[in-house]
């Protein structure tokens, strides 16, 4: 019975996930030093349904982010570069925000 009960669990979770909104995207792992870093994420809701999507990063030991556009290229994808300039630390953090217009906020990482 425990193990049917947890199966059930399992399955309506995976389903959730299916339908959830959500951004994808592959995590930067390395990039090339003075060099924009090209940042592309698809989503699984309408562009009409976008009230905003961001990108924010900053250089590690800041305190604020900046903030930027992702420009739609169609499709559900979207894009954005963080600039050459920031691209001369060791590390940079970055994340992606999305609004839509029924106020749920959608974030990369979810964390």
């Amino acid at each position: 019975m425990e193990n049917r009960l947890f199966k059930i669990i399992i399955f309506f979770f995976v389903i959730a996930n299916l339908f959830a909104n959500q951004i994808i995207h592959e995590k930067v792992e390395f990039a090339v030093s003075y060099s924009n870093c090209k940042i592309e994420a698809y989503l699984d809701v309408e562009e009409k349904d976008i009230r905003y999507f961001y990108l924010l990063f900053k250089t590690i030991g800041n305190d604020e982010f900046i903030e930027t556009q992702m420009i739609p290229l169609g499709h559900s994808k979207f894009f954005s570069e963080i600039p050459a300039n920031f691209m001369i630390r060791d590390k940079i953090e970055y994340y992606l925000v999305l609004e839509l217009f029924n106020d749920k906020v959608i974030t990369f990482p979810y964390i």
